[in-house]
């Protein structure tokens, strides 16, 4: 019986250092990871944000198992990179990576192997946020391309009585992404579609159905986590957001004007 239990203790060692052996990690500072494997960082430090990496001291250590994973990620450093990229690429076992710009300044970003410092090879990224906000036009444009007639396009907009609750009560719907692309506002943490500041809300879209990924927040308090919507709207209406406000759940009510 005391060989058996003794068996059973090395093997369960033997299994515990495998797997450890397995583990490999992303580290390193100067990149916010906000999706891992198309699950979202738990809430951070500032309000309305969301990341794996530690937002109190902009450190990474990201635990990843052998094999291939996805990211969801951008640089805060304001003038060189404003974009939000999507990674595609393989882990091998019981290493250490960083993700970085090539030439250490610059894009596009490149995953690193620590051990090697040399670069990962099929490290498949692509941009998947707007650029910045066009001035000329009224709205963000959610679409590409010159600006489009309000006849070719719907709005997306604050309720008017909500906007005054807003700024008294400290009650935002932060829209950070719609149909997989994050907005073009926001150096820091979380790119987002609307201006928080001046608590403007007004989006312009393609007629048609679009996935809305959301919180309710504040300026000093935290969501109570990321929601998504899906909606369908028809050129030359506007449509307008509200929410709870007084529970201040994550929580989207949308009506159209005629």
């Amino acid at each position: 019986m005391k060989n058996i239990s003794f068996i059973l203790l090395i093997f369960t060692i033997s299994l515990t250092n495998l797997f450890a052996q397995n583990e490999s990690y992303i580290t390193g500072k100067n990149v916010i990871v906000y999706y891992v494997d198309n699950v979202l960082g738990e809430k951070g430090y500032f309000p309305c944000s969301y990341s794996f990496t530690d937002q109190k001291t902009g450190k990474n250590k990201i635990k990843l198992t052998q094999g291939e994973h996805t990211l969801e990620f951008k640089f805060p450093r304001k003038g060189l990179d404003n974009f939000v990229y999507k990674a595609k690429f393989k882990v091998e076992s019981n290493k250490t990576y960083k993700i970085d710009f090539k030439n250490g300044k610059d894009g596009p970003p490149a995953l690193i192997d620590t051990e090697t410092n040399k670069q990962v090879d099929n490290f498949n990224i692509k941009v998947i946020s707007l650029d910045k906000p066009d001035k000329k036009a009224p709205y963000i444009k959610h679409y590409k391309g010159e600006l489009k007639s309000t006849e070719q396009i719907a709005i997306l907009k604050y309720d008017p009585s909500f906007v005054k609750e807003i700024l008294e009560k400290n009650v935002h719907i932060m829209v950070y992404k719609i149909d997989g692309v994050w907005g073009p506002i926001g150096f820091n943490w979380m790119k987002r579609y609307n201006n928080m500041a001046k608590a403007a809300f007004d989006i312009a879209v393609l007629p048609g159905k679009h996935k809305i990924i959301y919180t309710i927040c504040g300026t000093k308090w935290q969501g109570e986590g990321i929601e998504e919507i899906e909606i369908e709207v028809e050129a030359g209406k506007t449509y307008f957001f509200t929410t709870n406000r007084e529970k201040k759940k994550a929580f989207i009510k949308l009506y159209e004007t005629k």
